[in-house]
């Protein structure tokens, strides 16, 4: 019986001591973090890959999801975001940038495996591993973009534009608009703001869906009134600028036809044999892609060029039968006059030696 009455009186004292202890734990470890977290920011800085990917993955043992929803903002929730974001920007960059070929086989293995994934692969990858980060550890369902930190959602979007995966990037935003409000009480005014203004004036112009955008900030209502209009004034200074440059753009000649622009120095309205021959030098030649200069119809051609004054002769390809035929014609019609005349002459000379008197 006393036995079992120390046994009965111990059972209840554990979890007490437990729970007595569970705030000190927690405060110990954000203690830890925030000693931490300097020395892997200055590690990052100075791209000392081995070094950050240590402390990350020691700081990344001691944070786990929030235990419930009634405890997302527990004593690690800044901790949680924080590194986070160092994490996600630490990998972004690695990937952007990988190092030399020889540093890659001294990586650690998962940080191989990112530089294998496609940009859109590592984009939705860290996405899934934030989504679990936050979302509570009760959470019946799978993990939720509604518990997503506006900041952390930004950090991804960001990574999204810095590797052209502008796409998955919007997908990104707009699922975690869609359950805004659903678990949380969506208390972080400065977030949304910032969410939005990536939205409406990155994603969306790299997309050209700039209809879309000013059609949402439109009609949207939980931003403030000037937040909004000013959001509309830069949209749609953005998209003029870009249809700007848009016509510049397709003004500018092509760098083949500029590699073949015309010569500085203007041709005279009459050139000499000779000036055309040099300029002929200038000219550029056909590329090999099969394109034809601009510049062909000012090459001279085989021709000489007539000078004022010059008698305009048509001019005859040689070794053209039909060409011989319509020239002999010609000749014939003009010297016909001219032979005429003669024989009337030699027949008037035989003439006269008949009518001749005998002497």
């Amino acid at each position: 019986m006393p036995t079992a009455t120390a046994t009965t009186v111990a059972s209840p004292v554990i979890p007490l001591k437990a729970s007595h202890h569970a705030p000190a734990t927690s405060s110990s470890t954000a203690t830890t973090l925030r000693s931490l977290y300097p020395r892997a920011a200055r590690a990052f800085l100075q791209r000392d890959i081995l070094l950050t990917h240590s402390l990350l993955a020691s700081a990344f043992a001691l944070i786990h999801p929030p235990a419930s929803v009634s405890t997302q903002n527990d004593a690690l929730a800044s901790a949680r975001r924080k590194w986070d974001i160092l994490r996600i920007t630490f990998e972004t960059t690695l990937f952007s940038s990988p190092p030399s070929s020889q540093d890659p086989e001294h990586l650690p293995s998962a940080l191989k495996a990112n530089l294998t994934l496609s940009p859109e692969s590592l984009i939705t990858t860290l996405h899934a591993r934030s989504l679990q980060l936050f979302t509570p550890s009760d959470h019946a369902q799978r993990p939720s973009s509604a518990f997503l930190p506006a900041q952390i959602l930004v950090t991804l979007v960001l990574a999204s534009l810095k590797l052209d995966s502008t796409e998955v990037g919007r997908g990104m935003i707009e699922d975690w608009l869609a359950k805004q409000g659903q678990e949380t009480d969506g208390d972080d005014p400065k977030g949304y703001a910032k969410v939005l203004e990536l939205y409406c004036l990155h994603v969306l112009p790299r997309l050209q869906d700039w209809e879309y955008a000013e059609d949402f900030l439109t009609y949207e209502r939980d931003l403030p009134g000037d937040v909004r209009q000013q959001y509309v004034q830069s949209l749609r200074q953005l998209r003029a600028q870009a249809a700007t440059a848009s016509r510049v753009q397709v003004t500018l000649p092509s760098p083949s036809s500029s590699s073949a622009s015309t010569p500085s120095r203007s041709s005279s309205p009459a050139q000499s044999d000779s000036s055309a021959s040099s300029s002929s030098t200038h000219t550029a030649t056909p590329t090999t892609n099969g394109r034809v200069s601009g510049l062909a119809p000012l090459t001279p051609s085989h021709t000489p060029t007539p000078k004022p004054g010059d008698t305009l002769h048509p001019y005859t390809p040689p070794h053209s039968a039909s060409s011989s035929s319509i020239a002999s014609t010609a000749t014939s019609r003009t010297v016909t006059p001219h032979n005429a005349d003669r024989s009337r002459e030699r027949e008037r000379a035989k003439a006269g030696k008949t009518r001749r008197p005998a002497n």
